[in-house]
């Protein structure tokens, strides 16, 4: 049996508590019906085109690119919900937009921390003692290059990872082939040797199983059911919180 030698993982939801990326979610919407000259984010109309279906579609339709700026995703976001309302937005507006969604999340976990919730339960921990235990540990990020550096440096977030790479960096988002093939580069391992953990099964699991890695899926925190479940593999294992992993890993 291949011995595992490196294990990766995303960012956003498995790593980073999703909390850090819902909480200022009003402030936007606030400002986007400001923009707009709407009175009120709360007005059922103006909440129904902002997390409408419409938006959310436009969304996805990005997601189908091998690569794609996450940036641009809100953009369109904000770019479709308008039009919906009847109005128009400029780049400028829907840039805007984005750029306050993003420093607004990075703001959130430079307040919390890694040790203040920040991070899932048990993330330091679990980091430490793979890379004790003499794992490669790496972070892989469908995140933009700027966006991702930010995240990496607060309180030295970066030194817990061998290496990390963001989709911008690799040219690639996952699950498509390239991000995982130049994560193995850097891993400087086989497919088979490696584990990944990440809490999206269509871009984690798939893109990872594909490449040839065992794969772990970490469930949403708090709820025993994940984000998006329309996958077209089975994750190998499946954990509710980052510590159970070190069992899994000493079990391979």
């Amino acid at each position: 049996m291949t011995r595992t030698k490196a294990v990766l993982f995303d960012m956003a939801g498995t790593v980073v508590s999703m909390g850090i990326f819902d909480d200022h979610q009003g402030v936007v919407a606030s400002e986007f019906a400001r923009i707009l000259g709407l009175d009120d984010f709360q007005n059922e109309m103006v909440a129904s085109a902002f997390t409408g279906r419409g938006a959310t579609n436009a969304k996805q339709n990005i997601f189908q690119q091998d690569f794609y700026l996450f940036r641009d995703i809100f953009a369109v976001r904000y770019a479709v919900a308008a039009k919906e309302l009847g109005f128009k937005l400029t780049r400028s507006d829907t840039t805007m937009l984005s750029d306050m969604w993003w420093k607004g999340c990075i703001a959130k976990f430079q307040e919390l921390g890694l040790h203040g919730g920040g991070l899932r339960k048990g993330a330091i921990d679990t980091l430490q003692t793979l890379r004790e235990s003499g794992f490669n540990v790496g972070l892989v990020s469908n995140l933009d290059e700027g966006d991702f550096q930010d995240f990496l440096s607060v309180d030295n977030f970066a030194s817990y990872f061998d290496f990390h790479l963001s989709s911008e960096a690799a040219q690639s988002c996952k699950p498509d082939a390239a991000i995982f093939d130049l994560a193995l580069e850097q891993a400087g391992c086989t497919a088979n040797e490696v584990v990944f953990v990440g809490d999206t099964p269509t871009q984690d699991i798939d893109g990872a199983a594909a490449a040839g890695m065992q794969t772990v899926l970490i469930h949403e925190e708090l709820k025993q059911a994940t984000r998006d479940m329309n996958s077209t593999h089975k994750p190998d294992h499946e954990i509710n919180e980052l510590p159970e992993l070190l069992e899994i890993i000493q079990g391979l």
